[in-house]
Formats: structure tokens, sequence, C-alpha cells
């Protein structure tokens, strides 16, 4: 403790887009005390290309694993299903990847859950907090598209 992103006291809370699993050098995320949402897709893939160390391909279910690595208390998981990496881009690293483009109702869902997200935390909105803690932040029309957990 004391060392890494996650040990600098400014930020109130953390939102990781598509965050790399555990790898080689594990993430700083055990130490992690504040909020913190990480946002994936069932299709959230990373080429073995740029897994260098094991040439090995990662599904969204890897992606997954660094938000099942945090600590429980205050931590919250968004999985699109269908959504690639570059949905988290608003498609913008789609020509690169050669991911498809994000579904159309893909980005003002994520825009309504990152808005709730920091309105809960930097403005301490009551309301936005609620929503986080039972899962009406998700839009009610992508609520079978969205898996929304919390530990």
């Amino acid at each position: 403790p004391g060392h890494g992103p996650l040990s600098d006291p400014r930020p109130s809370a953390f939102l990781a887009l598509s965050p790399p699993g555990p790898g080689p050098v594990p993430p700083d995320a055990t130490a992690a005390s504040r909020p913190i949402l990480v946002m994936t897709g069932t299709e959230d893939r990373q080429p073995a290309a740029l897994s260098p160390h094991d040439g090995i391909e990662r599904d969204g279910k890897w992606r997954e694993q660094t938000w099942r690595l945090l600590p429980a208390g205050n931590t919250f998981l968004a999985v699109l299903t269908n959504a690639h990496h570059s949905a988290f881009s608003a498609g913008q690293g789609a020509r690169l990847s050669g991911d498809p483009q994000p579904e159309p109702w893909m980005e003002p869902a994520l825009g309504a859950i990152t808005i709730t997200w920091w309105r809960a935390h930097l403005l301490h909105d009551a309301t936005a907090l609620a929503c986080l803690a039972n899962g009406s932040v998700v839009p009610l029309a992508d609520r079978s598209r969205i898996r929304w957990e919390k530990r």
C-alpha cells in the first residue's frame, strides 16, 4: 500500500472502462478503499497479439476479474451484452481493432451510468447514490442487456 495510482488520495471515486484483467503484474486493485465502477462488455476481448507474455487471447470474463479482485464494499460492475472494447470509446477504435461499431443503445446507456456515477461521488447526490445501490442506474430499456453487480 502507498504506491501506485489507487494510492493517490485526491480522487474520491474511480471509473475503470474496460480495464485489463490480471496478468503478470497484479493490478493495484487489492489496495482500493474508495468507490470503483468497472465497465466491460461480453465481447470485450484482448487479442493474443496484445498478450506478449503468453500469446493467449482473453475474453470479456478476463476483464471482469479485475472487479472480482477488488475488496468488497462500494464496488460496482456493469457488463454490456455484445459490447466490444471500442464501445467504451463510442466506437472510435473500431477501425483499428476490427470490432463492429457499438450498437445504438450502448452510448446513451454508458452515458446514463457514468453521469449517475459521477453525480453520486462528486456531488454526493442522494438520488444518484440510491440508483447505484438499487441498480436503477441502468436504464429501464437496457436492463436485459446490462448486468449490474455490486459488492
